[in-house]
């Protein structure tokens, strides 16, 4: 819920970033509207590329390790996004990492494995 909260947020933000004049200082709506959309496709497609290999990954580090990792790098990505002023690559490169942090954390298999069989659609939907 946390990650979900976390990229939206970014999300929102991003806007604002690249329209101050401290920080990125785009004038036109269009062209912020073209940057951004460009940054969230990019993290969208690393997202699901990188879904193929997420349970295998699981099964190799352990559920909570990962799940742990990627809680801190999407903590210190956060932090990170600000600083990366006047960079718009970097900037597309922490919001890449931000995806690929976020979608380990929202499609965790740890509802299979706690909740009983009976219940799992309302574990799912909670």
């Amino acid at each position: 819920m946390g990650a979900i909260i976390c990229v939206a947020y970014v999300n929102a933000d991003l806007v604002f970033l690249l329209r101050n004049k401290s920080y990125f200082g785009i004038d036109t709506d269009k062209e912020v509207g073209v940057i951004q959309s460009q940054i969230v496709l990019a993290s969208l497609i690393a997202a699901a590329i990188l879904s193929f290999f997420m349970g295998q990954a699981y099964d190799i580090f352990g559920r909570i390790r990962l799940i742990s990792i990627n809680f801190l790098i999407l903590a210190i990505l956060v932090a990170i996004i600000p600083y990366t002023s006047p960079s718009i690559f970097w900037l597309g490169v922490t919001r890449v990492g931000l995806g690929i942090s976020s979608h380990f954390l929202i499609t965790n298999p740890l509802i299979p494995d706690y909740v009983k069989e009976q219940s799992r659609g309302r574990a799912v939907v909670l």
